[in-house]
């Protein structure tokens, strides 16, 4: 499926189009809404399971995405990484393949080298998985 086949909504972009996993597992797309980044997604069969539900493993993939997405958006991005040390999942309802899924996040708190952050997934106004991870930024070094 080609990004114009997942119709994703007006505005939204693939933030990291150079990003092999990315386009492999999405692709995901972000865009500033409302004064907070979004990030989104359309289900397809490559992340369904036997029963047309998305599997566990690619909504989880989503949540590091995005969450990492997130993060990345606090800081300058040509200067800092984000590595994943934790990232928990807590599956409340199957999201179906063709569904468009968005996760807002929100950052509790953050240090100098880390970030704690949680994420909400839905589709449409449903609740499909809370999330929340510990990363690490790490500043790259400048040659």
């Amino acid at each position: 499926m080609h990004e114009s086949e997942d119709r994703p909504p007006e505005g939204f972009e693939i933030q990291f189009p150079d990003e092999p996993f990315e386009m492999y597992v999405g692709p995901h797309y972000f865009i500033h809404q409302n004064g907070e980044l979004v990030a989104g997604f359309r289900a397809k069969s490559q992340h369904g399971n036997s029963a047309g539900n998305v599997h566990g493993g690619s909504l989880s993939a989503f949540a590091d995405s995005a969450l990492t997405g997130f993060a990345l958006d606090l800081v300058d991005q040509t200067h800092y990484a984000v590595a994943t040390i934790s990232l928990n999942c807590d599956f409340t309802a199957p999201v179906r393949v063709g569904d468009w899924v968005e996760c807002r996040g929100s950052i509790s708190h953050q240090t100098r080298s880390l970030v704690f952050i949680q994420g909400r997934m839905t589709v449409d106004d449903r609740l499909v998985l809370s999330s929340s991870a510990v990363l690490r930024l790490i500043q790259l070094r400048r040659d």
